[in-house]
């Protein structure tokens, strides 16, 4: 059977899927899908409901394993719940990281007692939800597949989600619950950005500087990718939950003035906040009629248990309050508390972002050779996620951004659940389409190491022979009978020692080299561009594509930001001379390379010195003086004698070179990783 992947953005909020397909079986292109999570919808509310029977058979079981979940009976999540069960409690805003999986949540005595917590709550929703994906998209999923099915998970980008521990622990609780083939948990703005780059309306190339700002229900996430690679990342718990969260305690404020003080019941706060997320949803979708609607927000005293109803109008000046009168505090990457309304919060985080790239910078090797440090900037951003929809962030972010190109999703629910499935047709074609791209390149022979090499030792050889012939011609027409073979020896020695033989071969060499890095750029550039209009379909190829301006930036393999040093991936890789083509990466440097191959020269000299005294069968005396025409007789012997010793005089050369051999695969093979890496935004991780 074969592998299907679900991508699922398992929000604090709502919940969104995606399934990635061929829609031809002889097409190798694909396209992603959205899903339905419950009957029609697309978007499922994060929320379920578990009557007091089912509470009670998950006691004790903090993992819940499929079994365990299958005989439940229903588990009923998503959009249409009631707001009073009662024979049990509903669950909303359960989603926690999983370091406060075991923390116990909710609100009635039965959850207090069965010790009901946030991982098993996240653990029965997504059973329900994969059920019912399974049994709601007839055609592309069905339950037989469910052995065979691979879950793609994003996750916020804080270390409390990404740290190795944290993916594994979160992994493992929905594997359990799903018995799926697989859980992989992946950093949502790795899934934002392709998403980004996949939207047609959005003009944004991931292998530039742009900034990717994805509001959610509970964190406010920014990610800056430059050439390819994440350069900066943090998140601030900025989420959309807080505002309904204030209109709900301004409700309930005004309920305390116009009613007197009382204590409300945790249910009917939650009952009322899940009203009034819908009420946002309407307000900002401009779904409300310009003087306002009005809504009877409920509360139930704990006192007496009697009802308290207070009516509030969501209108602009009861949202002006909440969004930026009100106070707030929220964690800035999982450390330090800040507080303000949420509109100065949300105007501070966009500066703190401007801030941090404005201060980061990059260093290159320009095409002279020289270290070059460039400071980042930013092409475009983009606001993304389902928060995105309050008009005042893209006013904020203008304010903090004057001169950038502001952009919005569409449709930002289905941001990150939408990228996780282009996430994963890279990652499940990514190593056939770098080994197909390896093929093109060993199939083009003008690239080949051997063709290097054959190049490099004709002309080293060409030359080495004229500057003897020249020598021994010159030795030999040398007037007088008083010149030796040792005079010959030392004539040899000198002119190959002069900088302007040196630099003549040299010059031939790096010529050599030079147009050999094109080719080898040329193909790389067509192999690698080639698989990713392959991998991705025609549009996201597009976007991913190594353009040649991008690579003149990623000159050196020495990119630094804020002290990370990737030297190591792309040690070796020289792009000065090969700036306008894509691999910009050779297997010898040009002043390296040609040095390491003049060198074997100095041992060419005493191989001149046995052709020279092989010309003198059974004379040895190499300081005899030799008359004029014994030297010119011998001088066609010698010349010959060169020619024809090809194999003998590029020994060194020979032995000299077959470190660059044993070398050039593994390069060919780290450029490519490198380069397939940028494209599938694989460094997002690294």
């Amino acid at each position: 059977m074969e592998r299907k992947t679900i991508g699922i953005d398992l929000g604090h909020c709502e919940t969104a899927m995606a399934f990635p397909r061929q829609p031809d079986v002889n097409d190798s292109r694909y396209e992603v899908r959205r899903l339905v999570g419950e009957k029609k919808d697309q978007v499922v509310a994060t929320q379920l409901i578990l009557t007091n029977e089912q509470m009670k058979k998950l006691s004790g079981h903090k993992r819940p394993e499929y079994s365990l979940l299958s005989g439940l009976g229903e588990i009923r999540i998503g959009n249409k719940l009631p707001a009073y069960v009662p024979d049990g409690e509903k669950f909303c805003y359960f989603k926690v990281p999983p370091k406060y999986f075991d923390r116990p949540y909710g609100n009635t005595e039965c959850a207090k007692e069965c010790g009901i917590t946030h991982g098993m709550l996240m653990a029965c929703f997504a059973f329900a939800l994969v059920r019912n994906i399974f049994l709601y998209n007839v055609g592309d999923l069905s339950e037989n597949d469910r052995k065979e099915t691979d879950l793609l998970i994003g996750c916020p980008t804080t270390r409390d989600w990404t740290s190795q521990e944290a993916q594994t622990e979160y992994g493992a609780l929905i594997k359990k619950a799903t018995n799926v083939h697989a859980v992989r948990i992946v950093p949502e703005s790795r899934a934002a950005m392709f998403s980004s780059v996949e939207n047609e309306k959005i003009k944004v190339s991931a292998l530039k500087g742009a900034v990717v700002f994805d509001f959610g229900s509970s964190t406010a996430d920014c990610t800056y990718m430059l050439l390819g690679r994440k350069m900066i990342e943090f998140s601030w718990g900025l989420g959309a939950s807080e505002v309904e969260r204030q209109m709900t305690m301004a409700a309930y404020q005004k309920a305390v003035e116009t009613n007197g003080a009382f204590h409300a019941a945790m249910t009917s706060i939650a009952d009322v906040e899940d009203e009034l997320r819908t009420a946002k949803e309407s307000y900002f979708d401009h779904r409300f009629p310009p003087k306002g609607h009005p809504i009877i927000c409920s509360f139930e005293r704990e006192e007496d248990g009697m009802t308290v109803d207070q009516m509030i109008r969501i209108d602009d000046p009861f949202m002006k309050q909440v969004t930026a009168e009100r106070p707030i505090h929220v964690l800035c990457d999982s450390k330090n508390t800040v507080s303000g309304s949420w509109e100065e919060l949300c105007l501070a985080f966009f500066r703190e972002a401007r801030e941090r790239i404005s201060q980061a910078s990059y260093t290159f090797v320009d095409a002279s050779g020289k270290k070059q440090t460039k400071q980042c900037e930013i092409d475009t951003i983009v606001l993304t996620g389902g928060a995105s929809r309050m008009e005042f962030i893209a006013e904020l972010c203008r304010e903090a951004f004057p001169e950038a190109k502001i952009q919005k999703e569409d449709n930002p629910s289905h941001t990150v659940s939408n990228g996780l499935g282009w996430v994963a047709v890279s990652d499940a074609n990514l190593e056939s389409c770098r080994n197909e791209a390896r093929k093109l390149i060993d199939s083009r022979k003008s690239c080949s190491i051997t063709a290097l090499k054959e190049n490099l030792e004709s002309k080293i050889f060409d030359l080495i022979c004229q500057t003897a012939e020249k020598c021994t011609q010159e030795w030999a027409d040398a007037p007088g009978d008083n010149l030796s073979l040792q005079d010959l020896q030392k004539k040899i020695t000198a002119e190959m020692n002069r900088a302007e033989t040196k630099n003549k071969i040299n010059a031939a060499c790096a010529q050599i080299i030079t147009e050999w890095k094109k080719e080898l750029s040329s193909a790389m550039e067509e192999a690698v561009n080639g698989q990713v209009g392959r991998l991705y379909s025609e549009k996201v190829a597009r976007g991913l594509m190594i353009p040649t301006d991008v690579w003149e930036t990623l000159q050196a393999g020495n990119m630094k930001l804020d002290q990370m040093d990737v030297s190591n991936i792309l040690k070796g890789i020289d792009v000065s001379s090969i700036a306008r083509q894509i691999a910009q990466w050779a297997i010898i440097a040009a002043a390296t390379g040609v040095g390491a191959i003049f060198g074997p020269v100095g041992g060419t000299i005493g191989f001149f010195a046995g052709l020279v005294a092989a010309a003198f069968i059974g004379d040895d005396k190499l300081e005899e003086k030799r008359p004029r025409k014994k030297r010119q007789s011998a001088a066609a012997t010698v010349k010959k004698k060169i020619r024809e010793s090809k194999v003998q005089l590029m020994q060194e050369f020979q032995k000299d070179f077959s470190r660059f051999e044993s070398e050039y695969s593994k390069h060919v093979d780290q450029s490519l990783t490198a380069a397939f890496e940028i494209v599938s935004l694989k460094r997002f991780s690294m």
